[in-house]
């Protein structure tokens, strides 16, 4: 481990070991008093709860391959591995739950069981597929924790000079140290053994690891350091944003593998020459690099990973064998502006920190810090980092060579987990990681990023960590790659609306705009608009002036927008129900004098003295058009957009008509089809209108325009919809998933594209729309209103409902950049600022100088000193396929229901008034995608009335910025830094939320009243309500083990699973009862032909027993009781025995029937099936059913040969009659006899029992009959997927290669041979049932993982 083999450094481990010594001297370690209770230690605690959460999850395995080469004495082997259990009593260790814990008993005998398998005699083709499958079998079985052995030994014969040994064992009793005990005591015993000689006995008095654990149990806890993990861990804990290809699953599966590689001699040299020149130890220099390559991937600087340390910190217990093993939680901020080398000096401060103050376990810390708990993810860290050296491995004699073989049992124990070995100087690196999330490809990336960086290091220490570079060739020539230029038929105008002008002129009579029931054609559209711009040009200055357009929901709103554009002006949009204050501050600051409006919204700008144009009165006048009007430049402004401002304030973006059109023909390339009619739904005031306005208006579509606040009635969209035979539209996706829920798709088949944006993209929407509308074209945009309108697209596949929903890749010729603080790009997958440049961007703000500055940044890359790039404060990265994921916000802007809201602007308002001395803004989030609050934290003076201050907030800001609480505190915590801490503040807003009255905390059902009355109980103290957290009360794992014993006890089956899903009384109240409803509401068997119900409770995927070639399905009951209690289990019958029985005329019937009335009790997969006997045919054919159908199916053949009739074909008389007389030759007496009774003998017993069967023995035997008739007519042919093959051991070796052979002609992606005890009769028979059940168990547990 870390400390045992930083030796050759020693300058850390030195000062750890001396601090150390100062508190060991004073409490020396004595052995456990006679016949005393043993405790478990706290780390074995933690695994013991762990294995309890996953009771069949072999994540907690530790399982290590070696090969021995050479003349290996097996015997010898065995009574070595016997004597080292002897000698150290934990080897020997189990862990009954008594009195409300566990407890470590020592088992008194030592036999260990050597598995042998020979696979000397088989293929060299077969031979690693079938030792694999021996090891994995081994490995990944779970122990049992309550039962002795928790050790399993393995040894497979390669040939006479190769055997693999492979020891697996439960954590609890075992860690990597010990390892290297059990190797020295292992070869010391095996060659004093193999001399005739005896190792001598340990001394009775030294200690075991019992009594380590009786004597660190009873140990007080030091103040001191749990005040240090306090303010060390305090706080707001980060979730570490790895680059993951799949979202964290709700409760992980622990599937994990590794990718390992090794370095250059000569860069495994640069790295320790230049940890020793630093005066650091090679662990704390790459826990240095891993915390600078992780924070490059997530763009965060509070990082926490999770390194194990030995506890073996006194001389005594260096030499016990045990799991001495605790987390350390290392949390180290990464600041971007220093120098690497000094980085390493912080890191290795933080190291001798944490290890300074190893006595506070790691559980204690869990329930003193009350961090969420979560069955998804760790409470304090995701990644791991193991740094070990390879030390030298023990000699087992001149004749026998031991060396390690690396063997991956198929698990993570956390997401990510980097290992560093360090063998002789050469370092290799291993990322085991979580394939519940990761790809391999996505690990690969890790390993040659993190070599990348070593290589960039050691070349240039002194590098500020923000400029270390990270990226290699590929991704610089695709990150800088040049954007495609957009040419379409409107590239060449200089002005948006002259592209209007000309559908006027070649498209008149078309259908320009519709609203509430009248439609007007492009002339007429184009003429009213031309005498708009003929009323502005007597008032304006003809200079591109910027013209306010303030307009209802009307065809007038875009007639008066494209007269402002003819007369040469720029439009800024504003809704009539803005407020006061909000509508004066932009008048101003856009230096607005003229405003287009209507009369009967004048009112609005009394007093203001400005100039009104009435679009009702200039149609009023129908004076014709005779004034020129002016050709704009591309330069020009087409119109301005006011946005959520960060000082307060709104902030206007103006975008020319060249940005402007360049983004509409971006459209005319990306789409498919151009809109036939658009349904406009946002606002004009909003920057997404622009996009269905220019679109339609610019191809001669019909742009309907809905009337105000239609989002509010689902049915009325659809209508419209219908109506209008609208083609697209655009929306926000929850506005979307609110029409495919609850609309009527019916009415939406009009629809060809369906546009969405505005706002993240749930997933749940993609499986909707391919379920509703699967022939409409959906599509993701994104882009800032400084982007005009969009900059990336995305169409949506079916296959982004597992992966998420990007927002895509870069549309009208639009330039991304994915960048960090230090404005350098960020490698594929890491997390950087989305930056954009192009034809599209804004200039700039209007009238603020000092924002545009430090918003439209100068282009990294192009070094003319004018290109800008816009810095969107938006964050993202690269998929693998090219297209950018969304990933929220990098400052304190959020968006509320599609609107974008900076927090800080809403704190600056509040601020404003008098009563209010200092304020907080923050998103509440929620399990609901729909449910996101604004909340407002605000300390106030005696002024303060809450009715006032609402009131006045409705007068500045827009409803959409309203917080939906304002949370009054005495004052805001803050963490020691003096930052405001987050997390306590949410944390008293929770606790207002709660302050209801009492009465809502009480118990008002049954079950509730049980639940309260044992977590009193337990935690000794009440009165508890019903919406108390258990871990925040002072609960923690052991307790809620105890809760569980005593509910179960009371008659509710609780797990420890469904206690961190549901952590409230009531939230487990109302999962009991939902359970008990879908219990009484399941299917009942009776009432099936073929399914017979061998046990109905359990959470896994059921296991289906197909019955045995006579119907027989009643030796399944026994081997059933010993399959694990969470699987529910059916056998499958041919027919009932009542009445006249079901007799299927072919296999595929059959199979057919059976999958009918499976489906009942289990509608999907996977599906797991056990065949045995005759009825194998029917089991593959129900998997090649069930493969069309996409469906996940498992095959478990029962020692069975397939097609075993073929062998009795007449082709193959020769080889019969061959193998006749070679029997002949050997026995010939019990041959003769053997033949006549299968050929004489068996024959007429079975029409014997034929002719003289009656009832229910005559339905059997005709049954059987039956199955015997349809399975020689059965067509044998390969599935898609793994058959896994329980085999026992047969004296005609010969029998079972051919059995294997028989499978793997079928499977076609082979057979997994499963060895099991027994023969063939006596499978599914006491004893051999119990261990059938097991290897059966296994083989789905390891489909499931697969």
């Amino acid at each position: 481990m870390l400390l045992k083999n930083e030796t050759k450094n020693s300058s850390l481990l030195d000062t750890w070991k001396n601090r150390e010594k100062k508190t060991i001297t004073r409490t020396r370690i004595s052995k456990a008093p006679d016949g005393a209770t043993i405790p478990l230690s706290s780390g074995q605690q933690r695994l013991w709860f762990l294995q309890r959460l996953l009771p069949e999850n072999p994540v907690y395995n530790y399982a290590e391959s070696f090969i021995f080469k050479g003349e290996l004495n097996e015997d010898a082997l065995e009574h070595s591995l016997r004597s080292v259990f002897e000698e150290n009593h934990i080897l020997r260790a189990f862990y009954p739950y008594e009195d409300g814990g566990p407890v470590q008993v020592i088992n008194e005998g030592s036999d260990v069981e050597l598995k042998r398998f020979d696979l000397s005699g088989i293929p060299k083709v077969d031979l690693e597929k079938q030792k694999l499958s021996i090891l994995m079998s081994d490995a990944i079985r779970h122990f049992e924790l309550e039962e002795f052995p928790l050790v399993r030994t393995t040894l497979i014969k390669l040939n006479n000079e190769e055997h693999v040994f492979l020891l697996t064992m439960h954590h609890i009793i075992f860690d990597k140290w010990s390892m290297d005990l059990f190797l020295k005591e292992l070869a010391a015993h095996y060659v004093a053994y193999s001399n005739g000689r005896e190792v001598e006995k340990k001394d009775a008095n030294n200690l075991q690891f019992t009594d380590y654990a009786f004597w660190r149990k009873n140990r007080e806890l030091d103040a001191s350091q749990m005040a240090y993990w306090k303010k060390k861990l305090g706080g707001e804990i980060p979730l570490l944003a790895l680059p993951t290809d799949y979202p964290l699953p709700a409760s992980p599966s622990y599937k994990g593998t590794s990718y390992r590689t090794k370095f250059s001699g000569d860069l495994s040299k640069r790295v320790l020459d230049l940890s020793k020149k630093m005066e650091t130890t090679p662990y704390v220099f790459l826990l240095s690099v891993y915390y600078v390559l992780l924070h490059k991937y997530s763009g965060q600087k509070d990082i926490l990973v999770g390194s194990p340390i030995s506890l073996r910190n006194d001389t005594a217990l260096e030499n016990i064998i045990g799991f001495f093993d605790e987390t350390a939680v290392l949390r180290t901020s990464v600041p971007t502006e220093i120098a690497f080398s000094n980085f390493v000096k912080q890191v290795r401060t933080t190291v001798l920190d944490a290890f300074s103050n190893t006595d506070v376990p790691f559980e204690t810390l869990v329930k003193a810090l009350s961090p969420k708990r979560s069955l998804s993810v760790n409470p304090f860290f995701r990644v791991m980092f193991i740094y070990h050296s390879v030390t030298e491995v023990p000699s087992f004699g001149p004749e026998l060579q031991l060396s390690h073989s690396f063997f991956n049992p198929g698990v993570s124990k956390f997401d990510l987990t980097l290992y560093v070995a360090n063998e002789n100087g050469l370092l290799s690196t291993g990322f085991e990681y979580a394939t519940d999330i990761f790809e391999k490809s996505t690990i690969i990336q890790f390993q040659e990023h993190l070599r990348l960086l070593l290589e960039t290091i050691t070349a240039e220490p002194n590098q500020k960590i923000g400029d270390i570079a990270m990226l290699t060739e590929r991704e610089k020539a695709i990150f800088l790659e040049k954007p495609n230029v957009v040419d379409s038929n409107i590239s060449s105008y200089t002005g948006i609306h002259h592209v209007i002008e000309h559908v006027a002129k070649t498209q008149p009579d078309k259908t320009a705009v519709t609203f509430d029931g009248v439609s007007i054609s492009y002339e007429t559209l184009d003429r009213k608009a031309g005498r708009v711009a003929n009323a502005l040009l007597e008032k304006t200055k003809k200079s591109n002036e910027t013209v306010v357009l303030c307009v209802d929901r009307s065809i007038d709103m875009i007639v008066g927008m494209l007269g402002i554009l003819k007369a040469g002006c720029a439009y800024l949009p504003i809704d009539p129900n803005y407020p006061s204050e909000r509508l004066d501050f932009i008048l101003a600051n856009a230096q607005a004098d003229i405003i287009v409006t209507q009369s009967s919204l004048t009112s609005i700008f009394d007093d203001l003295g400005k100039e009104l144009v009435l679009l009702d009165t200039v149609q009023e006048t129908n004076s014709p058009t005779l004034v020129t009007l002016p050709k704009v430049n591309g330069d020009a402004n087409a119109y301005i957009i006011y946005t959520s401002g960060s000082s307060g304030q709104p902030k206007g973006v103006p975008i020319t008509h060249n940005s402007i059109i360049n983004s509409t023909a971006g459209r005319l390339d990306f789409y498919p089809n151009d809109p036939d009619a658009f349904l406009l739904l946002s606002s004009i005031a909003f920057d997404s209108s622009k996009a269905g306005i220019f679109w339609t208006l610019c191809t001669g579509g019909n742009l309907i325009i809905t009337e105000n606040r239609i989002e509010q009635d689902i049915s009325k969209i659809g209508d419209f919809i219908q109506a209008h035979s609208v083609t697209h539209t655009l929306m926000l996706p929850s506005l979307y998933k609110l029409i495919l829920e609850h609309g009527d798709v019916s009415n939406l088949g009009s629809l060809n594209t369906v546009m969405v944006a505005g706002e993240a993209f749930a997933p749940g929407i993609v499986d909707l729309h391919f379920k509703k509308l699967p022939d409409t074209g959906l599509y993701n945009e994104y882009g800032p209103t400084e982007a005009c309108v969009w900059c990336t697209a995305h169409r949506v596949e079916q296959e982004d409902a597992s992966k998420g929903v990007p927002i895509g890749k870069p549309v009208a010729g639009s330039e991304i950049y994915l960048l960090n603080e230090t404005m350098n790009l960020v490698p594929y997958g890491a997390i950087g600022e989305i930056f954009i440049g192009g034809p599209g961007i804004s200039r700039g703000y209007i009238n603020k100088p000092e924002l545009s500055e430090t918003s439209f940044v100068p282009h990294p890359f192009h070094k003319n000193g004018v290109d800008r790039v816009y810095k969107t404060g938006d964050l993202g990265r690269y998929r693998k396929d090219g297209a950018i994921e969304f990933l929220g916000r990098a400052d304190h802007q959020v968006k509320i229901r599609g609107y974008r809201i900076e927090l800080e602007e809403l704190e600056k308002v509040l601020l404003n008034d008098s009563s209010i001395t200092d304020a907080v803004a923050l998103v509440h989030e929620s399990d609901s995608e729909s449910s996101r609050r604004l909340v407002a934290y605000i300390v106030v003076n005696e002024a303060y009335d809450a009715d006032v201050v609402k009131r006045s907030l409705k007068s500045k800001i827009p409803d959409y910025m309203i917080p939906s609480r304002l949370i009054v505190v005495d004052s805001f915590p803050v963490l020691p830094n003096a930052k405001i801490d987050i997390k306590a503040l949410r944390d008293l807003g929770k606790s207002k939320d709660q302050k209801e009255p009492d009465k809502d905390a009480l118990p008002t059902n049954a079950i509730e009243k049980k639940l309260v009355g044992i977590w009193e109980d337990v935690l000794n103290f009440a009165p508890i309500g019903i919406h108390d957290n258990f871990f925040e009360i002072g609960g923690d794992s052991i307790l809620s083990i105890q809760v569980i014993a005593k509910a179960r006890a009371s008659g509710m089956l609780l797990s420890p699973n469904q206690f961190f899903e549901y952590q409230t009384i009531a939230e487990l109240a109302d999962y009991t009862k939902s359970k008990n409803r879908e219990s009484k509401k399941g299917e009942k068997t009776d009432v099936f032909k073929h399914l017979v119900l061998i046990r109905a409770t359990g959470s896994k995927p059921a296991l289906f027993c197909l019955h045995s070639g006579g119907s027989h399905f009643f030796f399944y009951n026994l081997f059933a009781e010993y399959l694990p209690s969470d699987r529910p289990v059916y056998a499958v019958q041919a027919s009932g025995h009542e009445g006249e029985p079901t007799l299927h005329k072919s296999v595929a019937e059959m199979a057919t029937d059976f999958i009918g009335e499976i489906k009942k009790v289990q509608p999907n997969g996977p599906y797991h099936l056990l065949s045995y006997c005759f009825n194998t045919a029917v089991g593959l054919e129900i998997v090649r059913i069930l493969e069309r159908e996409s469906e996940s199916a498992n095959l478990i053949v029962a020692d069975t040969m397939a097609d075993y009739l073929s062998m009795f074909a007449p082709s193959k008389t020769g080889i019969r009659t061959l193998a006749l007389l070679e029997r002949l030759k050997v026995n010939p007496i019990s041959t003769v006899l053997g033949f006549m009774k299968s050929k004489v003998v068996v024959p007429l017993s079975k029409k014997l029992k034929d002719i003289s069967s009656s009832g229910n023995q005559r339905t059997i035997r005709r049954l059987h009959n039956n199955h015997i008739k349809i399975y020689s007519r059965y067509t044998w042919r390969p599935v898609e997927s793994r058959v896994q093959l329980l085999l026992t051991q047969k004296t005609d070796i010969e029998f079972n290669t051919m059995l294997i052979a028989s499978w793997e002609k079928l499977a076609k992606k082979g057979v997994d041979v499963v060895p099991v005890k027994g023969n063939h009769g006596s499978l599914f028979l006491a004893p051999t049932a119990e261990t059938t059940a097991q290897s059966t168990s296994l083989c789905m547990q390891k489909f499931e993982m697969a």
